[in-house]
């Protein structure tokens, strides 16, 4: 296997992952030689105290020390790289696990304790059969910030069209430069239509185009496809080569941080398919009491692969899941991507796209969201502008990396107690 760090000292990051790739191989580990890992809160049925934890390298016969029980090949896409994957069950606050030979500390939020997180979606580094260019900022500044402020992190989630890679050759370019203190941080994604089809809708696909098969094994998510299996947690049964999008069970999920509670979804798959997934997700947050509810997806609107009659686009799917028992409380919200701008609509419904892709806003930013001290805060922090950029950068490294002390340079979206919602009109 590749490590970064047996020759970080002759050549840069991106020279060493070309170098991996001629070898055929996968650079796993952060600049410092410390083993990436995948964290995924387990879906909300095995248990708050739960973690799947994942490493991605190109060895399915490496089981890390009996770490880990998934140790396969990827399968149908993105073959050169193998997965290891085992759900975990950890206490709350600070856990260091042994991984091999590498040590790595988890953090799981106290279950009722405010949370902290970043979000951004429809992150692009290079385009790739698009006339539309990206932001080169998103890959040299986004990776610098969330370094800088993981320990301030319960959580850090992108909302789809995850670097638009078709290969799997764009997504390790943005990991190899993250720490491994922040690839350890729980991470929640989604799939966007260009995880699907690179042209992005079903239109144009073609047999290179990986179907979220790349995606869902890459990424480690925790979904309700290992509901009854925790050790095959995946769902194969479609082939790709059918030119069909991989199993809805494979992105479907609910979990609880801390008060907040996530329901996350892909808008490929029908309400009929999904709706009892939706029942079930919902109950979940009323047995748990989730103080705030996060319907995420990707889809603003329903067009590039979103099924209609009704439509499964987010807010659409918003107003349906609003009725459902559980979910029918006033600080239900929604957040999604897909057109690529970063703005709020209303106190429900936030637009969180903006990350490089150089259609509709041209704009680079993330979202920061607090749940600490019995509010939900959100605040927007551009970086794609050098200058914004480094005033944020230089007062995150003046403030010990507290976003808290630096959001005189973002815009606040959102800033209320619980309390302060007024209740749904339900039909």
């Amino acid at each position: 296997v590749c490590h970064l760090g047996d020759f970080s000292m002759f050549a840069t990051t991106r020279f060493l992952l070309f170098l991996c790739a001629i070898a055929g191989t996968v650079a796993e580990r952060d600049r410092a030689g410390n083993v990436q890992v995948r964290v995924s809160p387990a879906l909300g049925s095995h248990g708050r105290d739960k973690v799947r934890i994942s490493i991605i390298d190109s060895d399915p016969t490496n089981t890390y020390g009996g770490f880990f029980d998934y140790n396969e090949q990827f399968k149908h896409k993105w073959t050169n790289y193998s997965l290891h994957s085992a759900m975990k069950t950890l206490q709350y606050g600070e856990n260091k696990l042994k991984i091999g030979s590498d040590e790595v500390t988890i953090n799981l939020a106290t279950p009722g304790a405010g949370v902290r997180g970043i979000i951004f979606g429809d992150p692009c580094i290079e385009h790739t059969g698009f006339d539309v260019p990206c932001v080169s900022e998103v890959e040299k500044r986004l990776p610098v910030i969330l370094n800088l402020v993981n320990n301030q992190m319960d959580f850090w989630s992108i909302l789809g069209d995850n670097f638009y890679d078709q290969k799997g050759d764009l997504t390790p370019r943005f990991f190899a430069d993250l720490e491994q203190t922040t690839t350890a941080v729980p991470l929640i994604t989604i799939p966007g239509n260009h995880d699907y089809w690179l042209l992005g809708s079903p239109d144009l696909r073609s047999g290179d185009d990986q179907y979220a098969n790349g995606f869902m094994q890459y990424y480690g998510q925790d979904a309700y496809a290992g509901k009854f299996n925790t050790t095959n947690y995946l769902n194969f049964s479609v082939d790709p080569h059918h030119k069909e999008p991989a199993a809805l069970q494979n992105f479907f999920q609910y979990k609880v941080l801390g008060n907040v509670g996530f329901i996350a979804y892909s808008s490929v798959y029908s309400w009929a398919e999904q709706e009892a997934l939706f029942h079930e997700a919902c109950g979940y947050m009323k047995q748990q009491k989730a103080e705030w509810i996060w319907l995420m997806g990707h889809w603003s609107d329903c067009s590039m692969g979103c099924v209609e009659n009704p439509n499964m686009d987010v807010p659409s799917t918003w107003s349906r899941v609003k009725n459902i028992p559980g979910c029918d409380i006033p600080t239900l919200k929604n957040m999604y991507g897909h057109t690529h701008c970063n703005k709020k609509f209303n106190d429900h419904q936030f637009e969180i796209g903006g990350s490089g892709f150089l259609a509709e806003c041209k704009t680079a930013g993330f979202v920061y969201l607090s749940t600490m001290h019995d509010r939900l805060k959100m605040v927007l922090f551009p970086y794609g502008d050098h200058h914004k950029y480094d005033d944020l950068v230089g007062c995150l490294k003046k403030n010990k990396a507290n976003l808290e002390e630096c959001i005189e340079h973002g815009t606040v979206w959102y800033n209320a107690t619980a309390a302060d919602h007024l209740p749904f009109h339900l039909p």
